[in-house]
């Protein structure tokens, strides 16, 4: 569903879970299928990294280079889902003084300099 994705952070490692479900929507109590988890959004992908626990859930941890709308694609055993299983908004977050440039400009000219 998506519903725990908030609180996304550029740069900052984000952790989620996945639980697996039959086509019946019983969770699955075993693990060993094959997950990939991408997320496509303004910097294009990133591939979340995914830990099967054996039980039917899922941990994954990704970090996201650049803030906007993302969304997340899941691929189970090879077959790709096309739509995505979850949509969420990445923040900037604060900054930090190595990601800020200083650029000074003039007003114009004062004088010719001339005297």
């Amino acid at each position: 569903r998506g519903d725990a994705l908030t609180g996304v952070v550029v740069s900052d490692m984000t952790r989620a879970s996945l639980t697996a479900h039959d086509r019946f929507s019983n969770a699955c109590l075993e693990g060993g299928d094959q997950v990939l988890v991408r997320m496509l959004g303004p910097a294009g992908s990133v591939d979340a990294d995914v830990v099967d626990y054996g039980d039917g859930t899922y941990g994954l941890t990704f970090t996201v280079p650049r803030a906007g709308e993302w969304r997340a694609h899941l691929a189970v055993n090879g077959e790709e889902n096309p739509n995505p299983v979850a949509r969420f908004t990445a923040s900037q977050g604060r900054l930090t003084a190595n990601q800020v440039t200083l650029r000074l400009s003039s007003a114009g000219a004062a004088g010719s300099g001339a005297g």
